[in-house]
């Protein structure tokens, strides 16, 4: 059984960084799966030292105390045991049958086909530090290493499978971005300090699942070696599962970057006003499962050696094709697509979203939808905590097996000169929490239960934590604007201002027929998949989420630092609209067979402009002409259908924009629909276009509205219809335009 993950009450981990700076080289082209300050190809042994601070032995800076909730034990003399799971965090070697007992080696040899493989063994005994020693900020492995070189009386020391120090140096440190030198060079290559309770890693009070990830800083010798210049220290006062996932967390730093290479909470500055829960190799503590994603292996070229291409699917013919970057230009008659498991294949779709296109630092940055089956059949690709979600009534414990989806922003950039590991944001590789997971469950304006907020227990789903619960029943659907499940914050003092002495997080719990029910859906349930088995088979211009670019607002969440600024152009490289298009993606099959394997059947489309169902549309919305054939139709309002332009009552900005009336704080701006020239809208008999709370529709100079029979476009009471010189508005019979 898996673990229970505990959830800090407003940042889920506090990771550090600091970039490697290291040997020059004549290359010029860097390249991302270089690593940084490690390989992250081949083969690296880490040696592992599992440690405490005693604080029996002070004193203590600041009289810190441990109140550190550790679960490592002890023997009858007092001594602190190693962890109950120290010898499965790698293995001593990969082992023949490929039965892992290591989880960090199983974990990136299974990411990345075997390309990469991490393997080690540990210091058989805790080494314990004595609090007058520690000093805060200090990642304190110098200090281990002193302690250790005192310990063990011997000129080198053993792990616990008999190996010597010696045999943890085969690579020499190399610029990041860079191929690393295979080749001794008198330096330990990788070290992870663990830690039971340390609190003084990054000041004081370090969290009991946070330090540093994999660093460039030289320790001092041990021994007979010179010490180690790559190490990372941490603490895992819990251990269990939580141990491996911190260790994943931390050794990130050492193959991707620093902060802005956290695709999900940690330290930083993100894309989101928001920080996302997804899966990823960079994923941290907010991940939703340990998986692996096509964005990882894409950026680490981590290609399944029995395969063509890096990111590829089969067409309707059996024929691997390349589907790295599929856009309209490329594939202008869309097509069909099967797709196998993920984790096992490799198999992917990255299509690149319509209507932004990347030139130069500082412009809008890309957006990717990928797309992925996965049948859930790895240990590593299941929620990670299946007790605490909603499992619908224990049919769906780990998820169901189905189309995954998640939208890439910016982080695009895989080689080019020295900064391509930078965190300046407007470059397209500068921010943290660049992929926003796409969920079949929809994004919605939700209703809050302020009268039945809770201060939370120490059971499943709360961990102690301050819950504000969702009522779904009352929410309202939001496909461009909104939240999901796994994407959400909440102005919970109702102060107008965001990140304000908040202390309510949704996604803990949840209202049904009036009662609080603890599900835990910030770590993703059974109805995020596209499946047959969640009736959710379809991605499109009326499905909710929508497949159009998505809103980012860069925002430093643990030092309260917003930075996006309306209209300033500083904040360029923001996406602040809500680009319209065509593109459909339509689960067709899930009982293909490919190769021998099972796979889904996908078809993509681009020129998908109906709207068949009754939406709700917020935000800063732009429509184009029609793809293929600009007299055609860019959006079609079906019989009966109704397009709601209305005001989102999800923040899409950090402080208060002025209000309509003293009732509603708006955190968004009001809707603005334009029709730009050479767009089409068409209502069908009896479809309606309502503008609420201020929206406004701009008919552009070239755009045309056909107004089908009885047709309606009803303006409420602040709202706008304004139709611009050369705009045409045709009227079939009944057809009316109505002001209230």
């Amino acid at each position: 059984m898996v673990p229970m993950k505990h959830i800090p009450k407003i940042n889920i981990v506090f990771l550090f960084f600091i970039v490697c700076t290291a040997i020059l080289s004549g290359q010029t082209t860097h390249f991302i799966s270089n690593g940084v300050s490690i390989p992250a190809s081949d083969t690296i042994r880490a040696l592992v030292i599992f440690a405490e601070i005693d604080f029996s032995k002070g004193p203590c800076p600041s009289n810190m105390p441990e109140n550190m909730p550790g679960e490592w034990g002890r023997d009858w003399s007092g001594k602190t045991r190693l962890p109950k799971n120290s010898s499965q965090f790698l293995d001593p070697e990969v082992p023949l049958d490929k039965n892992f007992k290591g989880t960090i080696t199983h974990y990136y040899h299974e990411a990345s086909f075997g390309n990469y493989v991490i393997i080690g063994d540990y210091v058989p005994e805790v080494i314990s530090v004595p609090c007058y020693m520690a000093r805060p900020g200090d990642t304190h492995v110098g200090i281990v290493f002193s302690i250790m070189d005192t310990l063990f009386k011997d000129t080198t020391i053993y792990t616990k499978n008999g190996y010597h120090l010696r045999q943890f140096d085969n690579w020499t440190v190399g610029q990041e971005g860079l191929p690393k030198l295979k080749k001794p060079d008198g330096y330990i290559d990788l070290v992870y300090v663990i830690w039971r309770n340390n609190r003084f890693l990054s000041g004081l009070n370090t969290g009991d699942n946070s330090g540093y990830g994999i660093n460039n800083i030289r320790t001092g010798k041990l021994k007979n070696t010179k010490g180690s210049q790559i190490i990372t220290s941490y603490n895992n006062s819990g251990g269990g599962y939580g141990g491996f996932h911190i260790t994943i967390a931390e050794h990130l730093h050492g193959i991707f970057g620093g902060n802005n290479w956290h695709s999900g909470g940690g330290r930083g500055v993100h894309t989101f006003i928001a920080t996302p829960y997804n899966y990823s190799c960079t994923a941290q503590l907010v991940a939703t499962m340990f998986a692996v994603c096509g964005w990882d292996r894409w950026m680490m070229n981590w290609k399944n050696p029995e395969k063509k291409f890096l990111i590829s699917a089969y067409n309707d013919k059996n024929q691997e094709v390349n589907t790295e970057t599929v856009t309209q230009e490329n594939l202008p008659d869309g097509g069909i697509f099967y797709l196998r498991d993920h984790v096992s294949t490799g198999d992917a779709i990255r299509i690149k979203l319509p209507h932004i296109d990347w030139q130069k630092e500082g412009d809008v940055k890309n957006q990717y939808l990928w797309i992925e089956y996965r049948e859930l059949k790895t240990k590593f690709d299941e929620y990670y905590n299946p007790g605490c979600v909603d499992d619908a009534d224990g049919k769906y414990p780990y998820g169901v097996p189905g189309m995954y989806c998640y939208i890439q922003v910016g982080k695009d950039m895989k080689e080019g000169n020295s900064d391509i590991h930078t965190s300046r944001m407007s470059h397209p590789n500068g921010l943290a929490s660049w992929l926003l997971p796409f969920t079949a469950e929809g994004n919605y304006d939700f209703e809050y239960r302020y009268d039945l907020k809770s201060d939370g227990g120490p059971w499943c789903g709360s961990w102690n934590n301050r819950s504000l619960p969702i009522d779904k029943s009352g929410s309202l659907e939001n496909p461009f604007t909104g939240y999901s499940d796994l994407f959400a914050y909440v102005d919970d003092n109702r102060d107008g201002k965001l990140y304000n002495g908040e202390k309510y997080q949704p996604g803990l719990s949840e209202v049904v027929r009036d009662s609080l029910v603890w599900k835990y859906q910030q770590s993703g349930d059974y109805e995020d998949a596209y499946s047959l088995k969640t009736n959710k088979t379809k991605i499109g211009i009326s499905t909710n989420p929508a497949a159009v670019p998505v809103y980012t607002h860069a925002s430093d969440f643990e030092f309260k630092r917003f930075y996006f600024k309306k209209n300033d152009p500083k904040s360029s490289f923001e996406n602040r609209t809500i680009h319209l298009n065509g593109l459909s993606v339509e689960l067709l099959s899930e009982d293909e067979i490919v190769n021998g394997e099972k796979a889904i059947k996908v078809r993509i489309r681009w020129d998908d402009y109906t709207i068949n169902k009754d939406v709700r549309w917020c935000g800063n919305i732009l429509l184009y002409p029609h793809v293929k054939d600009t007299t055609q139709p860019s959006l079609i309002v079906e019989k009966n259908k109704t397009v709601l332009l209305d005001r989102s009552y999800t923040p899409t900005q950090i402080n208060a924009y002025p209000v309509l009336d003293s009732s509603q704080i708006w955190l968004s701006d009001t809707t603005v629909f334009q029709a730009i020239s050479g767009s089409v809208i068409l209502l069908k008999p009896r479809a309606k276009i309502i503008l609420e709370n201020g929206s406004r529709l701009y008919l552009n100079s070239g755009s045309t509205l056909i107004m089908g029979k009885k047709s309606r476009i009803i303006v409420k009471r602040g709202a706008a219809l304004i139709k611009q010189n050369g705009s045409k508005l045709i009227k079939s019979t009944g057809a009316r335009i109505i002001e209230k």
